[in-house]
């Protein structure tokens, strides 16, 4: 466990007062989120999540364009989820989920397109970049889908939404961060298997295990798939339950 993410030092907020995202009653520990980014920069030299053959000049470009990702860059970011978690749309609360990324596009679109045209076209960027308050209401529309909000920050270091992408080769490479219920967030670095960080309004931790579905049906990518989409609609539906999973080499002492 690592210490509390949130510096309480002001007073708490009623809940509306959080609803309204008028007043800030929480501040995100600086140097945590100094850690983080550290340890993405650090994960980013390894370019483990490219194939050899990808050494190319976009995927250079993009590299480079994510080592300048500052911590004060990534603390906005958290700062925007954790409180557009808390913002309902159409009367309810939304899950959403944000890859920390430029638009490929914008790095250079004519390599995009000679390079990477499939990623690309899984890719839609807004004509004018969108302000990062309207995340509850990009959420609604992306939640049952597999885009991610596209994030980075512009010219005036001020971060704001680009558009959205489908997971692809450069999702790997990057930041991910979804939120899970209002106020608690799931922080994915690139480190395979990815690192994950919890974060929610009184706590952050690094979450370890060695466990994986994959070891359940090593050898069936339709099994494992098939798995992770019932288990994401048990999670969406909110209610709790119990999933019993029997491996084919135990189904017969139970069936």
């Amino acid at each position: 466990m690592i210490p509390n993410c949130f510096e309480k030092d002001m007073i708490t907020a009623s809940k509306d007062s959080i609803n309204t995202n008028q007043n800030k009653t929480f501040l995100i520990n600086s140097e945590i989120v100094k850690n983080i980014t550290e340890q993405y920069k650090e994960i980013l030299k390894q370019k483990f999540y490219f194939s050899p053959e990808s050494n190319s000049e976009l995927v250079n470009k993009f590299t480079e364009q994510l080592k300048q990702l500052e911590a004060k860059h990534l603390e906005e970011i958290l700062e925007f989820s954790i409180y557009e978690s808390l913002e309902r749309e159409e009367g309810i609360f939304h899950n959403f989920s944000i890859i920390v990324s430029p638009y490929i596009g914008n790095i250079s679109m004519k390599l995009s397109e000679e390079e990477s045209p499939v990623n690309l076209a899984r890719t839609y960027a807004f004509q004018t970049p969108q302000s990062m308050n309207l995340l509850h209401k990009l959420a609604p529309a992306l939640e049952s889908t597999n885009k991610r909000i596209g994030v980075w920050f512009n010219a005036d270091n001020k971060v704001e939404v680009w558009g959205f992408t489908a997971t692809t080769l450069w999702a790997y490479c990057c930041i991910k961060i979804r939120t899970l219920s209002p106020g608690q967030l799931l922080i994915l670095l690139p480190d395979f298997p990815y690192k994950k960080i919890l974060m929610s309004l009184s706590r952050i931790d690094y979450i370890r295990s060695d466990f994986s579905l994959r070891q359940i049906y090593p050898d069936s990518e339709l099994k494992h798939n098939f798995l992770m989409k019932t288990i994401n609609k048990m999670r969406k539906h909110a209610h709790g339950g119990i999933l019993l999973i029997i491996p084919d080499k135990e189904k017969s002492l139970l069936i």
